[in-house]
């Protein structure tokens, strides 16, 4: 979406040829968010950054929520910070203030994700950065556009779905819209008159 607007992405990943293949015309580095070092430079020269990350620890064990959710987010918004940039949207999650612990396995995975994820939240309003927060309901993979999309302020306790198209959508409008300064929302897919009717939503949703 970014490319398609003429801007000019930079982005990294652990496995950048797979990415690059994934998404040619990106500045593809090389870096890992549990590594300070590796992300040494990858904000000079940018405006405007996207942070999308994902521990997946049911996949990896080693991608732990504190060092990617939390410690990951708190570490490139120290970077942006440093770096002066205008915007960082972060992509989060809803239930992030309503996580319960819980006995089985993936009770307490869940709720040490949402946990940090929190933690990553808090870590970017303190850093000063003008920020983004958006905390999507579930995923799937309906194209984009089909629906219309609610922003709500807060945490609510929302049973729906949001296309990941979507999401992308909203973040990439938010590192440009004024009105989605320091702002929090959920952000789900809604029956609405007109699908894009949600551009101008963040001028409705209050401050921190």
């Amino acid at each position: 979406l970014l490319l398609a607007q003429g801007a000019k992405v930079r982005g990294f990943s652990r496995k950048v040829e797979e990415a690059r293949a994934a998404v040619p015309g990106v500045e593809w580095v090389t870096a890992d968010v549990r590594d300070p070092k590796s992300l040494e430079g990858i904000a000079k020269g940018a405006d405007r950054m996207v942070i999308a990350l994902g521990s997946n620890s049911f996949r990896d064990p080693s991608n732990k929520p504190e060092e990617v959710d939390d410690g990951g987010v708190a570490r490139l918004a120290a970077l942006a910070k440093a770096a002066n940039l205008k915007h960082v949207v972060l992509v989060s999650s809803a239930g992030v203030t309503r996580a319960q612990p819980g006995e089985e396995r993936f009770a307490k995975l869940m709720y040490g994700v949402m946990t940090a994820k929190l933690r990553g939240e808090d870590a970017l309003r303190r850093s000063g950065v003008p920020y983004t927060v958006l905390r999507p309901v579930g995923l799937w993979d309906k194209p984009p556009g089909e629906y219309g999309i609610a922003l709500v302020p807060g945490d609510p306790a929302i049973s729906a779905m949001i296309s990941r198209s979507d999401v992308a959508a909203v973040a990439v409008h938010a590192l440009v819209d004024p009105a989605a300064r320091n702002k929090t929302v959920v952000i789900l897919n809604a029956a609405q008159p007109q699908v894009d009717g949600w551009k101008s939503a963040f001028a409705g949703v209050p401050g921190p």
